[in-house]
């Protein structure tokens, strides 16, 4: 379903006496609104006074609405979500970022398990700013640090933080909790303790183990929130930003998969740019024990829809029939099966790929002109792009989701409002009359 983004119906309310006392900087709420926006408000709460600090809401139906809240810095704040008709956001959720884009709480496509109220337990909160410290990606391959089929005997795993020295007793807490309040777990674990991972290993300490956990475990088919700050030299840091977990009693029947999207993977296959015909491959990330991979790419809003089969996680892009088409975007989405084909598991996430077959990919990233080279600047609100030719345009992050579409006449700069857009790698794509061309840019 199409979902616009709309401001809120409500003005956002930022308490002047908050904003005289200290500077605030700009986070991000964001709302996916269900069939009853008008039902949805929320409110951010000063933790020491309990006074609202912003609030916002209700919102137009099936929208995805972004708001800015101007927070004071060097303050510690609670999260309040009502939903008056007592049933959620049922489908959709919500999430707070911090002004990096960094998530402080995600409860994105999870509004259909609370009630008339979603808050953290015990009146825990956030910081501003947050801290450092944060999760490892849950897969080498993968840009995200979410995963969804945590098993009991797998662990959570901190990046390592060199000034933690396991001597000095210095060590991570882990934070575990549910963003509507059924549970909230903090863990401290240091390198002198024994958790079930190697003893040899120097980080040992980051690594949090599920089963381990002999008093109010984690809770099973419940999607979490989970942050980790270091300890060291007897002093906590502020908590650094969340994934989204979720521990499953067994393994799932059927694992998702999808293209690699991490950026710094050497087999980056998601909002990519390559040629067909030729040994030009996708890599999607690899499952233990998957037979068989099939690609589909859809393009022309499905009016091209093109099934393969690969008996491994990568596919080189050539073959006879049906073949992919010069110049086009292709959305690519990739299921497994384990029993050699006989049943498939479902289409994992979608990411778009350029098919571009001139002669060489020089030419593509940097034009013979180097004067009139499509280049790119950030802004605080997003990016502005030069151009010197008409040509379409869209704007994609590593997942290849498209964020922003658009077309210019050429001839000079053109700002881009990406709000929402999270820090990273991202990709600009571009169809003009020198034929298709792809350029990264970061947004820090």
């Amino acid at each position: 379903m199409w979902r616009p983004l709309l401001p809120s119906l409500a003005a956002l309310v930022v308490g002047p006496a908050l904003r005289a006392q200290a500077p605030c900087t700009d986070w991000r709420m964001i709302v996916d609104a269900d069939g009853a926006g008008h039902e949805i408000t929320w409110e951010v709460l000063d933790a020491a006074s309990g006074l609202p600090v912003a609030s916002g809401g209700p919102y137009m139906n099936h929208s995805t609405n972004v708001q800015l809240v101007c927070l004071p810095l060097n303050g510690a704040y609670r999260l309040v979500v009502h939903d008056s008709g007592g049933d959620g956001i049922c489908p959709g959720g919500y999430a707070l970022e911090d002004p990096s884009g960094e998530r402080v709480i995600d409860n994105l496509g999870n509004g259909c398990t609370y009630g008339a109220l979603s808050a953290l337990s015990n009146n825990l909160g956030f910081t501003n700013p947050i801290g450092p410290d944060r999760m490892l990606n849950s897969e080498p391959q993968s840009a995200s640090c979410s995963r969804l089929d945590y098993l009991s005997n797998d662990f959570f795993i901190a990046t390592p933080n060199p000034a933690v020295n396991a001597a000095n007793g210095d060590g991570y807490q882990f934070w575990i909790f549910d963003p509507n309040g059924t549970y909230s777990r903090r863990v401290f674990q240091s390198g002198v303790v024994y958790n079930g991972w190697a003893d040899a290993d120097p980080n040992d300490a980051c690594y949090l183990r599920f089963a381990w956990f002999q008093t109010n475990p984690v809770p099973f088919n419940v999607l979490l929130n989970i942050a980790v700050r270091t300890r060291i030299n007897g002093v906590f840091g502020e908590f650094g930003p969340v994934c989204q977990a979720m521990v499953l009693p067994a393994a799932p029947a059927c694992q998702p998969t999808r293209l690699v999207d991490h950026p710094q993977h050497p087999d980056l296959s998601c909002g990519v740019t390559r040629s067909f015909g030729g040994t030009d491959q996708l890599h999607a990330i690899s499952l233990a024990g998957a037979t068989d991979y099939r690609f589909r790419f859809v393009t022309d809003g499905g009016g091209f829809v093109r099934q393969i089969v690969s008996g491994g996680a990568t596919i080189t892009l050539n073959w006879t029939t049906l073949p992919l088409s010069d110049g086009a975007y292709y959305d690519v989405s990739v299921q497994p099966s384990f029993d050699g084909g006989a049943t498939w598991c479902p289409f994992g996430p979608v990411c778009t790929v350029l098919i571009d077959n001139s002669q060489a990919a020089a030419p593509r990233a940097q034009p013979a002109n180097a004067a009139e080279a499509p280049r790119v600047r950030t802004t605080a609100d997003g990016v502005e792009l030069f151009l010197s030719a008409a040509c379409s345009w869209r704007v994609l992050d590593v997942q290849g989701r498209v964020l922003a579409t658009g077309r210019s006449d050429g001839g000079g700069w053109q700002e881009i409002a990406l709000r929402g857009a999270t820090r990273g790698v991202h990709v600009l794509q571009l169809a003009g009359p020198d034929g298709p061309q792809g350029l990264r840019f970061l947004l820090p």
